[in-house]
């Protein structure tokens, strides 16, 4: 790339994200190049590795080169500006607007001078977020988010006339394309510092901007076994979330691996920390006051609607919305067998049916669960709840381990074929009829297709149908 920067007699600079994480000392994660003409050096370079070549921007200049895996940006000066340092002062944050000269001394791997007009050095030492002018907000409004996606991520501070300057802009992120949002709000939810940038958002008003579905839980106040409002417990919730996440075992004790191995698997992080902020998102629908206390029936129903509302306006993959409405809209079930557990204990055909809703994120709603119940800590919340959730979850495993899986795993006692053989018309009730086969089976009231026979005939003179 140097080489051929030099035949075109350009100058090439690293700059942005990745001389911040140099002067950081980590790795950089991405490899921003500025340049004075991009376009011409990225179909150089295209035909020349060779590289696929993607236009991020014409009108801007922006060129990304997809080589061995590899993304290389290239950027041209940003206009107006003539030279690198009036290019670097039209950034967005100053630990941002930093560059060095890539020659031969720096592709050999010594330090070189590096570029910082704007002080961030300085800034990135002091652990502060500041902006480089009111001007770069107003050119690209997602700058406000941006903000708060840096801060989270690095753990830095964002400095008073910056949020000021956010405040002031309220609004203008209603022409940003939600993709874009998306993409800073799941960098921050991912930061394991997602609570506190979500409070300071919160502060700033910059959350009922952009998650005004979350907002709305705002002052609302809960029952007495909670000590926050409905959007802080979310918070709250999200925070409990990272924390069991980083050592499952202080909670869930033997059962843990069971949560690492899910947590381990695709994005099951992802969809357990937006499922705990967005848990309640029901309830500001579903208040209401009985009996002199505060209730919110259905709001897990209502939340998962509201979910898969919220996740269609940000543009989220079908999976992924429905994979968290799922968990919302499962999250009290839990809570109530625990409160079947206490009163009458829970049978087999309990945990077989949770785990038929809840699947192969059984694991994943315990740790919600006990998320939720971390984030409420009022004065009539039940003594020893975190010990009962992993008590319950550690029932339901073994119920799971020991009858669930063997019965699924077996061999059928009873098919369609069989059902229409015994004259039973084929149709939605076969569904009704073998899932109640395998209850019973679990339940070990049958164990042969002798006995699901007797079973079914039975069945079908009861009044369920």
């Amino acid at each position: 790339m140097l080489a051929a920067a030099r035949q075109e007699g350009m100058t090439l600079y690293l700059c942005g994200g990745a001389v911040r994480d140099l002067v950081m000392g980590r790795d950089p994660a991405d490899l921003d190049f500025t340049v004075e003409r991009a376009a011409l050096l990225a179909r150089r370079l295209a035909a020349e590795l060779p590289a696929t070549l993607v236009a991020l921007d014409e009108a801007e200049d922006a060129w990304r080169l997809v080589w061995r895996g590899v993304d290389l940006d290239l950027t041209g000066l940003r206009r107006p500006a003539r030279d690198i340092d009036a290019d670097l002062r039209l950034r967005d944050f100053t630990l941002n607007a930093m560059a060095v000269e890539v020659d031969d001394a720096f592709a050999a791997g010594e330090r070189r001078p590096l570029i910082d007009p704007a002080g961030g050095v300085a800034d990135i030492a002091a652990g502060r977020i500041r902006m480089l002018s009111p001007a770069v907000l107003e050119a690209d409004p997602l700058r406000r988010l941006r903000a708060f996606r840096f801060a989270a991520c690095l753990g830095f501070a964002i400095d008073s006339a910056t949020l000021a300057a956010i405040a002031a802009g309220r609004g203008s992120l209603a022409a940003v394309a939600a993709e874009r949002i998306a993409a800073e709000l799941d960098h921050l939810i991912a930061s394991g510092r997602g609570a506190g940038g979500l409070t300071a958002m919160r502060d700033n008003g910059i959350l009922a901007e952009i998650l005004p579905e979350l907002a709305r839980g705002a002052g609302m106040g809960q029952p007495a076994s909670h000590h926050l409002d409905v959007l802080d417990h979310g918070i709250a919730a999200l925070a409990a979330a990272d924390g069991i996440a980083a050592a499952p075992e202080a909670w869930f004790g033997r059962e843990a691996e069971d949560a690492r191995v899910w947590l381990g698997c695709g994005h099951n992080r992802e969809k357990l920390r937006w499922a705990a902020l967005l848990h309640d998102l029901g309830k500001p629908f579903c208040r209401e006051i009985r009996n002199g206390r505060i209730t919110f029936y259905d709001h897990d129903r209502v939340g998962a609607e509201e979910v898969a509302r919220l996740a269609r306006r940000l543009r989220w993959s079908r999976r992924r919305r429905e994979a968290v409405a799922r968990l919302v809209r499962l999250h009290m079930w839990p809570f109530h067998l625990n409160n079947a557990l206490r009163k009458t204990g829970i049978k087999p055909r309990a945990c077989l049916k949770l785990y038929r809703a809840a699947g192969h994120d059984l694991p994943g709603l315990f740790i919600l669960a006990m998320a939720d119940s971390l984030a409420g800590r009022g004065p009539e919340r039940p003594e020893n709840m975190e010990e009962a959730i992993a008590a319950l979850y550690r029932r339901i495993a073994m119920v799971v381990r020991e009858r669930i899986k063997p019965v699924r795993g077996a061999p059928p006692l009873l098919t369609g074929n069989d059902l229409k053989a015994m004259g039973i018309p084929p149709g939605p009730i076969y569904r009704k009829i073998l899932d109640a086969i395998e209850e019973a089976r679990v339940a070990g009231e049958v164990e042969t297709s002798a006995d699901a026979a007797v079973y079914v005939e039975r069945f079908l003179a009861s009044s369920v149908f």
